[in-house]
């Protein structure tokens, strides 16, 4: 829905009649949501997704398995609680994170399970 929403905004700032309503939907989804990194790998018969989620907790993770999709999702980097007198560098990715895999051979979403390894 707040794809949606902000990517028509951008094509109401665009203007009528002008292309580009996918560029709108795909720059939107960069505003609102990260992306984070994935490997898909396959042994034994067994789908193996790891997504790198820096600083994300492990209760602040949903992962979701349909028929042929795995979404994991987060609504954000878990803050620190230790007060900091200043930031030297944060590259650590911020915000609500998405990540949508989809798979051409059917997942079997009762056998899925999710893990939290090193942090």
């Amino acid at each position: 829905q707040a794809i949606m929403q902000r990517a028509y905004a951008r094509f109401e700032a665009r203007g009528p009649g002008l292309e580009g309503e996918l560029d709108d939907w795909l720059e939107a989804e960069r505003e609102l949501f990260w992306q984070p990194p994935a490997s898909i790998r396959e042994r034994d018969g067994t789908l193996e997704i790891t997504i790198a989620m820096p600083g994300v907790a492990i209760e602040d993770v949903d992962v979701q398995v349909s028929g042929h999709e795995v979404l994991v999702q987060s609504n954000g980097l878990a803050q620190d609680d230790d007060a900091c007198t200043a930031v030297h560098a944060d590259e650590l990715p911020h915000g609500r994170a998405l990540r949508v895999i989809r798979v051409a051979t059917p997942l079997q979403p009762e056998r899925a399970s999710a893990t939290l390894r090193d942090g």
